[in-house]
C-alpha cells in the first residue's frame, strides 16, 4: 500500500490540516519572534505599540493553543494509523500456519513491526520538517530586510560549510 494513500484514506484533509497547522504554527512563532526582536533592539511596534504587552501576551496564548491542539491531532491521527497497520499485520499473522511464519522469519516480522512504530512518527517529524523549513524561510526574509550585506555573507558562509560537510562526508564514506 502507498504510504501517503494511507494518511489520506485515514482523513481526506490530512495534507490540508498539516499545511494549515504548519503554517499558523510557524506564523504565531515568527511573530512571537519578532516582536521579542523590536523590543531588544528598542524600536517601536508598528501598530499596538502602547499595548505591546498585550500583543505579546495574545500572541503566547494563540501560540500556546494552536499548537496543543496541532499536536493533539497529530498525536490522535499517528495513533489511530499505526494501530490499524499493527492489528492488519497481527490479523496476518493469525490466519498463518506456522510453517508459513517460519518461512518469513521472526526477524522479518519484527522488522515489519518497527516499520510500523516509524510511520507512526512520520507525522510529527513531517511537521517539525516543515514548522522548520517556513521558520528559516521567514528568519531568512528577515534577516534580508534588516540587513542585506550581513545575510548575503552569513548565507555563503553556510553555504560554504554545507559544501565542506558534503565534501568531508563524501570522502569518509568511501
Amino acid at each position: 500500500m502507498n504510504f501517503f494513500t494511507m494518511f489520506r484514506n485515514k482523513s481526506k484533509l490530512f495534507w490540508v490540516n498539516i499545511g494549515i497547522l504548519g503554517m499558523i504554527n510557524s506564523v504565531w512563532a515568527s511573530s512571537l519572534l519578532f516582536i521579542i526582536n523590536k523590543k531588544i533592539s528598542g524600536t517601536p511596534l508598528p501598530i499596538f505599540n502602547d499595548h505591546d504587552w498585550v500583543v505579546f501576551v495574545v500572541l503566547l496564548i494563540v501560540s500556546f493553543i494552536v499548537s496543543a491542539l496541532f499536536q493533539a491531532y497529530m498525536i490522535r491521527m499517528a495513533y489511530n494509523l499505526g494501530n490499524d497497520l499493527a492489528l492488519e499485520i497481527f490479523d496476518k499473522l493469525r490466519f498463518t500456519n506456522f510453517q508459513d511464519y517460519l518461512k518469513y522469519g521472526e526477524d522479518r516480522v519484527r522488522a515489519v513491526i518497527q516499520d510500523v512504530h516509524t510511520l507512526q512518527q512520520f507525522p510529527s517529524t513531517f511537521l517539525e520538517f516543515f514548522n522548520s523549513g517556513v521558520m528559516v524561510i521567514i528568519g531568512a526574509a528577515y534577516l534580508f530586510l534588516i540587513d542585506p550585506i550581513a545575510a548575503s555573507m552569513i548565507f555563503s558562509m553556510l553555504l560554504l560549510l554545507v559544501g565542506v560537510y558534503a565534501y568531508r562526508n563524501k570522502q569518509i564514506s568511501y
